[in-house]
């Protein structure tokens, strides 16, 4: 197959297929610091998109091909919101740059996509959806027809001895405290979860909120962080979040 000769610190967001088994990166990202093809190290984020070569003509891009050139041509100049982790720790982040549960920067990659609670149409219908909120793609967590909603995602942070958890929420139309999203984490897959904070209202933010969070009690192999809904959220009510990372120090070196 085409593609398995990449620079070793390339992490492949999308692939494009010729035919049988034949295939290359077509959407893929490098870190600042990741292993080059060839040796050595980039020494700023790069981007690569499915287009460019054989005369492409970009006035053909769709809205979705024009937000994917966008937030990538911000992600490699900007470095980021967080930029690259300091130099010994571990970072599993989600900008939420693609309208996909596939989303991965940093250099710890997560163990799976995310995954809904309660519903199971994907990032872009039904209640959980990635879509534009405040000018760039975000995760909406809400609940339309009761019962508790939301996503969740495994990191394996094993070896390590510290880690935080920290992202950018943002409230829309909560009307009391019975209207609230439950930031749940766990340190056995999912068998147990503990309530870390909860976002509630009443409330309507008029620009993002960061919060940061200690997490070092659930490190393992499978952690997992979660973002539930209270049962009794309206069709209108909604938590906006943006910039998920968690951040792991000491112990294991990075992947």
């Amino acid at each position: 197959a085409l593609g398995k000769e990449v620079a070793p610190g390339l992490l492949t967001l999308a692939t494009v297929w010729i035919s049988g088994a034949n295939h290359y990166p077509g959407l893929a990202l490098l870190e600042t610091g990741a292993g080059l093809y060839g040796g050595g190290t980039a020494d700023g984020r790069r981007a690569q998109l499915p287009w460019g070569s054989g005369g492409f003509d970009f006035n053909t891009l769709n809205d979705n091909g024009k937000i994917i050139m966008r937030r990538a041509i911000e992600w490699a100049a900007a470095g980021g919101s967080g930029g690259p982790p300091p130099s010994g720790d571990c970072m599993a982040s989600d900008d939420f740059e693609i309208d996909d549960y596939t989303g991965s920067t940093g250099n710890l990659v997560w163990t799976g996509p995310w995954n809904e609670v309660n519903e199971s149409d994907g990032p872009s219908s039904g209640d959980e959806q990635i879509r534009d909120w405040g000018g760039s793609l975000a995760l909406r967590v809400r609940d339309n027809d009761g019962g508790g909603e939301g996503v969740e995602r495994e990191v394996d942070l094993s070896g390590h001895t510290s880690a935080t958890l920290s992202f950018d929420y943002w409230r829309d139309r909560l009307d009391n405290a019975n209207d609230y999203v439950i930031v749940m984490i766990s340190r056995n897959g999912g068998g147990l979860w503990n309530k870390l904070a909860v976002i509630q209202g009443p409330g309507t933010d008029s620009s993002w909120n960061s919060v940061s969070y200690d997490i070092s009690a659930y490190i393992a192999s499978n952690t997992m962080i979660g973002f539930v809904s209270s049962p009794t959220m309206g069709g209108s009510d909604s938590v906006f979040f943006d910039n998920v990372e968690i951040r792991a120090s000491g112990g294991a070196p990075c992947p």
